[in-house]
């Protein structure tokens, strides 16, 4: 499963979501037994040397001007992998990983990890489920 169109269709076959841009950005909503909910973005891009292609996972957890930028940073920490980002208004969590041989686990556990500690930094930081 090394290209995006392997992905998306993976993704069809296992969740519900929304294909966002053409099919360029994949949405995604999950709902957790608490009532509360956490959106993730999967895209794919070519890094500046055109190679390899790149699958990125990408939750919001507030937006730039509303958080605590420090905070952010600090929950994250401890984490192997995943770091902050800002695209446009939002800080996402984010975890990229390369297509190349990519097989189902190495889609699953990024996308479960800024699912879940996304929301978890999202409720520190606002006290909110926005996203």
């Amino acid at each position: 499963m090394a290209t995006w169109d392997a992905v998306k269709t993976y993704l069809v076959g296992n969740y519900k979501l929304e294909m966002i841009g053409g099919g360029s950005l994949v949405k995604l909503l999950f709902e957790f037994g608490d009532g509360r909910s956490q959106v993730v973005f999967i895209q794919h891009h070519t890094d500046q040397n055109k190679k390899p292609t790149w699958l990125d996972f990408l939750s919001p957890i507030g937006k730039v001007a509303e958080i605590d930028l420090a905070a952010a940073l600090r929950a994250t920490e401890e984490y192997a992998s995943g770091g902050i980002s800002q695209i446009g208004d939002l800080a996402m969590l984010r975890i990229s990983v390369p297509m190349e041989n990519l097989d189902r686990n190495e889609i699953e556990q990024p996308l479960e990890f800024v699912c879940v500690v996304g929301d978890e930094i999202e409720k520190a930081l606002t006290g909110q489920d926005v996203f």
